[in-house]
């Protein structure tokens, strides 16, 4: 058994590791000891709080499923190039269309904290 970190475990825990950054960093921006706003009604820290919370969410399972997206269609995308070369372009393509998933997760992300 390798005691290597796999590429899997690293797609599949980086997203997790920045969607609790982001609640954390919500949570302190919106406590009252930081002094970030001058006394928002709770239902404004709600609202900000919720919108933090799913911008992470957000973002977070997007890049999971765009991880696991393209660790089967880049392997399969390899198998299919060993066989036939002509079908390389074909897998990269396919590739790209999974990877454009984690940005349309990060667009939404980013359209909810621009709404705070």
């Amino acid at each position: 058994m390798s005691k290597t970190i796999s590429t899997v475990t690293i797609v599949l825990l980086l997203p997790i590791f920045v969607s609790l950054i982001v609640v954390v960093v919500s949570v302190y921006a919106l406590s009252p000891a930081s002094g970030a706003s001058n006394d928002p009604t709770s239902a404004q820290l709600y609202y900000q709080a919720s919108a933090m919370i799913s911008a992470g969410i957000a973002f977070g399972l997007s890049a999971i499923a765009a991880g696991l997206g393209i660790s089967a269609a880049g392997s399969a995308a390899m198998s299919a190039s060993a066989e036939r070369p002509e079908v390389r372009s074909l897998g990269i393509i396919i590739c790209g269309l999974a990877e454009s998933i984690a940005i349309y997760g990060l667009i939404v992300a980013l359209q909810l904290i621009g709404k705070i």
